[in-house]
């Protein structure tokens, strides 16, 4: 490749990471890399794809946040201290 096209897609690389999340630029790369994908152009397209995504995925989780119900816990029983010892004592504490 020719020093002129190399500095090229570097410049264009730069230029897509300065623009876009980290987010998108992780999962842009990522599969820029598992489609065997080495052009800056498809980084950049790859870029923008996630990054639209990925602030629709932020809108919907704003517009419907997901809610947890937790259970209550249940209360524990509380013994008098004798009660215990009678455990201890080989006895029965019901």
């Amino acid at each position: 490749m020719k020093a002129q096209y190399t500095r090229d897609q570097f410049e264009l690389a730069k230029e897509v990471i300065k623009n876009h999340s980290a987010r998108a630029i992780e999962k842009a790369l990522g599969f820029c890399v598992s489609n065997s994908l080495f052009s800056a152009v498809e980084l950049r397209n790859a870029a923008e794809y996630f990054e639209v995504r990925l602030e629709k995925e932020l809108e919907q989780i704003a517009e419907f946040p997901k809610v947890t119900l937790l259970k209550p816990i249940a209360a524990t029983k509380k013994r008098v201290l004798c009660a215990y010892e009678q455990v201890v004592k080989g006895g029965d504490s019901s």
